[in-house]
């Protein structure tokens, strides 16, 4: 399962690494 935040998708399996990368990606992405 992923999750598609603008062109950036990041993997959602509730870690913390994932949610890392994920809060990465919406910075990257602004």
């Amino acid at each position: 399962m992923a999750k598609e935040i603008g062109k950036i998708i990041v993997p959602v399996d509730g870690s913390e690494e994932s949610k890392k990368a994920a809060k990465k990606a919406i910075y990257i992405a602004k």
